[in-house]
């Protein structure tokens, strides 16, 4: 039997029936729960992790780990989607944002995989729905492998099986390995901006600028290298919890051949493919996101 990802992916395509972030007012943005300051959390990992919380302390826990050189703050306007009954977590993963930025260590699944579930255990979380961008998304996988009994579901945006052997990292990587710090202002900026295929506010993308620079050049290097060696794929079959899959059809780093392998291979998964959209479905298509996002985590 196909999955129901066959048509939704069609209709996203043929028929243009997914949700426009312009064919709602504007105001919905403001439907979630407004965020609580930056909090501090001390991890059995030996990491401090900055984050903020949001929603009603008694909902179903979902925690959102951003991508590659970015922090807790891409997830900002697209957050506000959420309903108020869930209880949102935005991370800034280790290395990143205002968290704490060690010399050592960053790999996907003995460093970031593992910070994910000493957070739950530090804010008395047993089981969470995870969200994860991008790099985030590798981790999630990770983490759902690894940790099957606590992870509710799992959203992955723009995201692949691995990074290892992506020809865009692969290009990018000598870039990254030439850099001192400071890093220039002047790549972040080029960084983030082709990531982007629609519009996006200016002080949204001058967010994420800002917090690529708050990165040293040795962590950027370090995460790069961790997703270029680390290939757990063969494991997606593994994956117990249930599974959206969302993609921008423009999204310059990974494939659609990607998010069918995804797909395939993670046994109760389903894939929306949004039209005219690139490797920020969260920020490009905020309220379209949230909504598919808000949709799935009820019902799991």
């Amino acid at each position: 039997m196909s999955k129901p990802v066959v048509w939704a992916t069609w209709c996203m395509l043929a028929l243009g029936c997914g949700a426009d972030v312009s064919s709602f007012d504007a105001a919905e943005l403001e439907l979630g729960s407004v965020s609580s300051a930056l909090r501090t959390g001390q991890l059995s990992t030996g990491v401090e992790l900055e984050f903020t919380e949001q929603g009603a302390k008694s909902g179903d826990a979902v925690i959102l780990l951003h991508g590659y050189a970015d922090s807790h703050r891409e997830y900002s306007q697209f957050a506000k989607t959420f309903p108020r009954n869930f209880r949102v977590f935005l991370l800034d993963q280790r290395g990143q944002g205002d968290s704490s930025k060690p010399a050592c260590c960053y790999g996907l699944r003995q460093d970031f995989a593992r910070d994910v579930v000493a957070f739950m255990d530090a804010q008395g979380i047993e089981r969470a729905h995870l969200v994860g961008h991008s790099m985030g998304g590798v981790i999630a996988q990770t983490v759902a492998m690894d940790f099957p009994d606590r992870v509710r579901s799992l959203v992955l945006l723009a995201t692949a099986p691995t990074v290892a052997g992506n020809a865009f990292a692969l290009g990018f990587k000598p870039i990254i390995d030439s850099l001192v710090d400071p890093v220039p202002a002047e790549l972040a900026l080029q960084l983030q901006s082709m990531l982007l295929f629609r519009d996006v506010p200016d002080k949204v993308l001058s967010t994420s600028v800002e917090d690529t620079l708050k990165v040293p050049a040795r962590i950027l290097q370090a995460m790069l290298n961790s997703q270029l060696s680390e290939d757990h794929s063969s494991e997606l079959d593994e994956i117990e919890a249930p599974t959206l899959i969302l993609y921008g059809d423009r999204d310059p780093i990974f494939s659609l051949a990607d998010q069918q392998r995804l797909d395939a291979e993670i046994p109760d998964s389903r894939l929306i493919v949004y039209p005219e959209t690139g490797h920020r479905p969260q920020t490009e298509r905020s309220v379209a996101v949230g909504r598919d996002i808000a949709s799935f985590l009820r019902s799991h």
